[in-house]
């Protein structure tokens, strides 16, 4: 009873007296082309594509958008055409297509929409899984990927950790936050600093590299964003390290004290909904790697920040050819973060708690340090053994 083509949708209604009217759905090419169903908390979203201006488009909207009157109009906002008026035709023709195509003609598929651990599986590590998410991330998610030769990157990461103890903490960073996840742990700062021509940012690049792309904009990212924004991306990344580059890019120095506690609460504010209730805050149980030419928190920060920070103070430079070791893992990259939590998913807890367990004794036998600060200290000494065992051998 419909007619879809470049013109757009239309409905052909029969009339009582056995006629037949023509009713515009849309001036556009409209469909769905794929369902979702979120792995970790089974709601259903749905992928539609259009056709506006010669270009194709798509977004990926909630089930409940495309199911009444009042939420369709929505889809104007992408410049769908659906009006208050048209409303009721476009939610009816969506829905006779689904009920006339179903899988595999219109595939239904399994789908993520955050980072790390689901069960025992670890997005986005999952076979035959499509991210469902809010655009926005859609850039960092592609970032999640191998790229390159694998044993490339590790020649140059295993020198870089043979050469500088800095660099290697805070590469122990980068793998420890799925680490965190698997436990439970509280986050906490890995914060890199020293004068110019240390190396940070490639220090950053390379612990980026382990998971993805480590180029500025795609998986590192900066510190000069908003404090919902910054919450929003840790809620994605979950059990993904979140690395920050430039300390100094923050648009207020002093807040760096609110940025810190914010991040290691593991948990996004209490927002409410338009329509009531509240929206999910979003979790996170990761490491934060940071680099400035500052430390991270001064004299006059709480305790709190204090404790919830690693400072490493780099006085020289990290690495022989800084350059040329940036060139490399802008090639290569990805591959590292997938073999570790592949090997992390074959040990128990139980285990991996009473290797944290011994590692935290070792630390707190030295003495000198706080209790809180003995723990993520822990953390990166267990991450350290991990990857020497798994990755670099």
């Amino acid at each position: 009873q419909y007619l879809a083509d470049d013109a757009g949708v239309r409905y052909r209604q029969i009339r009582d007296d056995g006629d037949t009217d023509t009713v515009r759905v849309c001036y556009h090419p409209l469909a769905p082309t794929e369902y979702y169903e979120n792995v970790e908390d089974g709601t259903h979203k749905v992928r539609l594509a259009y056709c506006t201006e010669g270009t194709w488009k798509s977004v990926v909207v909630d089930r409940t958008t495309i199911a009444t009157r009042q939420n369709i109009t929505a889809l104007a906002q992408y410049g769908i055409d659906v009006t208050s008026e048209t409303a009721r035709y476009v939610v009816q023709y969506l829905a006779d297509i689904e009920a006339q195509n179903p899988h595999p003609r219109i595939p239904r598929r399994r789908s993520i929409g955050r980072m790390g651990w689901i069960g025992n599986d670890f997005a986005p590590y999952l076979a035959d899984v499509k991210y469902d998410g809010q655009d926005g991330y859609r850039s960092l998610y592609d970032s999640i990927a191998p790229a390159g030769d694998y044993e490339a990157w590790m020649a140059c990461i295993r020198e870089a950790r043979k050469r500088d103890g800095h660099f290697r903490i805070q590469l122990a960073a980068s793998f420890a936050a799925p680490v965190l996840g698997r436990l439970k742990a509280l986050p906490f700062f890995c914060h890199l600093w020293g004068g110019a021509g240390a190396g940070k940012t490639v220090c950053l690049m390379a612990c980026a590299s382990v998971w993805g792309d480590p180029d500025a904009g795609r998986y590192m990212r900066t510190l000069n964003g908003t404090g919902a924004g910054t919450e929003a991306m840790a809620a994605f990344l979950c059990n993904l390290p979140l690395c920050l580059n430039e300390l100094q890019s923050s648009r207020d120095r002093r807040d760096m004290d609110a940025v810190i506690y914010m991040l290691c609460e593991g948990q996004g504010k209490a927002r409410s909904m338009r329509g009531g209730g509240l929206r999910d805050a979003g979790r996170w149980c990761t490491t934060i790697l940071t680099n400035g030419e500052q430390p991270i928190t001064t004299e006059v920060s709480g305790a709190g920040a204090i404790l919830r920070t690693i400072n490493l103070e780099c006085d020289g430079a990290m690495f022989a050819n800084p350059r040329a070791l940036a060139d490399a893992l802008r090639m290569n990259y990805g591959h590292a973060g997938r073999d570790f939590v592949g090997r992390l998913r074959g040990i128990s807890t139980d285990d991996l708690r009473a290797r944290y367990a011994a590692c935290a004794d070792e630390i707190r036998a030295a003495g000198g340090t706080e209790d809180k600060q003995v723990y993520s200290a822990a953390y990166l000494l267990l991450a350290d053994r991990l990857a020497t065992e798994w990755i670099f051998q």
